[in-house]
């Protein structure tokens, strides 16, 4: 072991009178007395030097829990089948170090401090139940069932509540689509806080006030549930999203390349970045696990991830990994000082820290965010949702509609295929391949059945050039025989097409030519059909009409929605696309015109960032990831460093420079992933910082200087 020596408190599952608990306390401060003598001068001196630095770190008792790894000391996220995990605690002040809570090998998934830090909540991820024990060990006892999430004291009568997540969801990260509380000692008082957008496990951490929730809904999609109200606000994509646990609403995600956070003030509607890798110990490689303690200046996470395990360090785990404490600075942008909990020759996964000066800290007066009041501005758009089907206005939206059938929310998700990727405004761009989105195949087809009327709005921005370019826009289309509706370019003109059936369910596909197109400009496009006419708009302007004697949409199958080509490959279209909406009626004039102003608006506040076109020289190259090893992620950035050769346009300051480039997408590395040291590259740059879109990436970096200006390559 390397410095901390576990020592065993007695357990008891039951104590039923204050005898005995005094007894085992006795007996439990006897062991530790005998063990503590058999201690090494080493493994004292460390112990007794670890406690000094917690203390003189947070000024207060302090206590952690965490699993840790007895098997491989690879268990991340505490789901291991082979259940090789043990439950153990830290308390600064009782002179022991690292303790066993449970000695029993099992799962111990997500182990939380209550509020009082005398007990540790945990769940068993396989069998869905969540038990308590006693931080010395005794009275371990099962409370309800699901996967424990958060522990909450209310501030107004002192009653402690668990929120627990139950019905799995089978999706990437195995979110959750309710969450549950009941009060913690009486587990029979329970009731559904939550239940709008599954939930992810990792981090979902309630305000003092208890009106709002850090998490993932579900991954990658970052932001905070205001449970009173029954909404969420979108703030990013990465993971371990974490609130502060006073009042002032501060917000983090952790980013992709597992060395930072991205800290929001969704008061001032402020946002940086605070890098979390700065521990002596860590040496710059990946932690994981960011948390924040029940003290808003401390937050802990693990670390360093320094074996590899198909590329990805994460899954490497290993028995290096320990626990670190970290205190902000007074304005949270670094973290000034760590200091490392652990150091016991295991891997420790899932830590909670408990800092007792933080229970007696008073709760802050704030008013309402800044941020909630901006971005409610934004989802003005699209105003009218009577009858909406489908919403989907950037990857930076909530992008969710109310479905009248379920009484909750419908998610309205797409996903690249191939090279498909984001723009830098979050919208869909379809240069290089498609998307599709998820699970609305049978959606559309049952509503427009039942009522033939349709409406469909998007913004797009053609990228080839207008005379020779071709293409499906946007459409429920397998393939160009096998259509519902779809909106194409051809040349310079915009089309649409409409499967209709006659009063004999006779059908056929139509093809009506809209109006023309100039340039690459963006353009807004309505296309509406009900009762026998169809009609269209560009930019809030009415430019086509005409009636139709065939009314009837029965002939439609459940084919994919798609953007940018058909389901089968085929059609491929080159643009952006963004702001779309498939409604059960039609819309007029009026909501044509005050669409497309909403759109101008946001339009006018746009400006593309400087780029460069370099040759550059490769210097170190890090090794490509395998897909399997990025799990749950589906694409991955790559980060080299490169010498700048020659600036054919633009301007790059730096001759030593880092580049991130695409290697993996839709789970496969792509034909352009590796790079050879010493030749010279070709590339169209942006600083990547000017890339939002990126944020929460999956990003690999094992070569080059850290401290080198970061670019975005474009052609890859």
């Amino acid at each position: 072991m390397r410095g901390m020596r576990y020592i065993a408190p007695v357990m008891s599952r039951t104590i039923g009178t204050m005898v005995r608990c005094a007894l085992c306390a006795l007996l439990t401060l006897s062991i530790v007395a005998l063990s503590g003598a058999g201690c090494t001068s080493d493994e004292q001196i460390r112990i007794r030097e670890t406690a000094e630095s917690v203390k003189a770190l947070t000024e207060s008792r302090t206590r952690v829990v965490w699993s840790e790894d007895h098997g491989d000391n690879r268990d991340v996220s505490a789901r291991g089948s082979k259940r090789m995990l043990r439950l153990m605690g830290y308390d600064s002040h009782d002179g022991i170090g690292a303790r066993i809570l449970i000695e029993e090998l099992s799962n111990y998934s997500k182990p939380l401090l209550t509020p009082d830090g005398d007990r540790v909540i945990f769940s068993d991820f396989h069998e869905l139940v969540v038990s308590i024990i006693n931080f010395d060990g005794t009275e371990r006892r099962t409370l309800s069932h699901g996967i424990a999430l958060a522990v909450w004291r209310d501030p107004d009568t002192g009653a402690d509540w668990v929120y627990v997540g139950r019905d799995p969801v089978d999706r990437r990260g195995r979110p959750y689509a309710s969450v549950y509380r009941f009060q913690l000692d009486e587990p029979e008082r329970e009731e559904r806080v939550w239940d709008r957008r599954p939930v992810g496990v990792d981090n979902f951490q309630l305000s003092a006030d208890g009106t709002r929730a850090a998490g993932v809904y579900p991954w990658p999609d970052c932001g905070i549930a205001y449970l009173n109200e029954g909404t969420w606000t979108r703030l990013g994509n990465g993971c371990w999203p974490s609130l502060a646990p006073d009042d002032s609403y501060l917000f983090w995600i952790f980013d992709g390349n597992h060395r930072e956070v991205r800290m929001y003030d969704t008061r001032e509607d402020r946002r940086w970045t605070v890098r979390i890798n700065t521990a002596p110990e860590t040496d710059g490689y990946e932690v994981y696990h960011p948390r924040w303690s029940n003290h808003p200046r401390f937050m802990t996470m693990t670390g360093p991830y320094t074996h590899r395990v198909g590329h990805s360090f994460i899954r490497g785990g290993g028995p290096q990994v320990d626990i670190y404490l970290g205190r902000f600075n007074e304005t949270f942008t670094e973290v000034e000082e760590w200091v490392r909990v652990t150091d016991t020759g295991r891997a420790s996964f899932l830590p909670d820290v408990w800092i007792e000066s933080a229970a007696h800290r008073p709760a802050m007066e704030r008013e309402d965010s800044a941020l909630s009041e901006k971005l409610a501005e934004a989802d003005m758009w699209p105003i009218v949702r009577e009858d909406l089907l489908f919403l989907w206005e950037d990857r930076s939206r909530n992008n969710e509609i109310d479905d009248p059938e379920t009484g909750r929310v419908f998610m309205c998700r797409v996903e690249p295929e191939g090279r498909a990727r984001y723009g830098r405004f979050h919208e869909m761009d379809v240069r290089h391949d498609r998307f599709v989105a998820e699970d609305m195949e049978e959606r559309l087809v049952r509503h427009y059945h039942e009522r033939p009327a349709f409406s469909m709005e998007a913004l797009i921005t053609p990228k080839a050039v207008p005379d020779t370019a071709s293409g499906l826009i946007m459409g429920q289309s397998a393939d160009p025989d096998q259509r519902n509706f779809a909106l194409l370019q051809r040349d310079d003109r915009m089309l649409f097409q409409l499967y209709l059936s006659d009063s004999e369910g006779k059908g056929r596909l139509h093809e009506w030519d809209l109006f023309g197109l100039a340039g690459q400009d963006p353009v807004h496009v309505i296309v509406t059909y009900e009762l026998g006419r169809l009609a269209a708009y560009r930019n809030g302007e009415p430019v086509f009409a005409e009636e139709v004697t065939t009314s009837d949409f029965q002939g439609w199958q459940p084919y994919p929605l798609v953007f940018g080509g058909d389901a089968g490959g085929t059609s491929a279209w080159a643009g952006l696309i963004e702001g779309v909406t498939l409604y059960n009626r039609a819309l007029g004039p009026d909501e044509a015109a005050t669409r497309q102003m909403l759109y101008a608006e946001r339009l006018k506040s746009r400006s593309e960032p400087e780029q460069a076109l370099v040759e550059a020289r490769l210097i170190q190259a890090s090794p490509v990831p395998d897909p399997d090893a990025i799990e749950p992620y589906r694409r991955a950035l790559l980060v080299n460093e490169y010498e700048v050769k020659r600036v054919k346009a633009g301007a790059v300051p730096d001759e030593r420079i880092l580049v991130a480039h695409w290697v993996i997408m839709d789970d496969q590395v792509l034909d352009t992933a590796e790079r050879v040291p010493g030749r010279t590259y070709r590339m169209t740059l942006e600083f990547f910082d000017d890339r939002p879109e990126l944020e929460g990436e999956w990003i690999a970096q094992d070569a080059g200087d850290l401290l080198l200006p970061l670019y975005y390559d474009l052609d890859s």
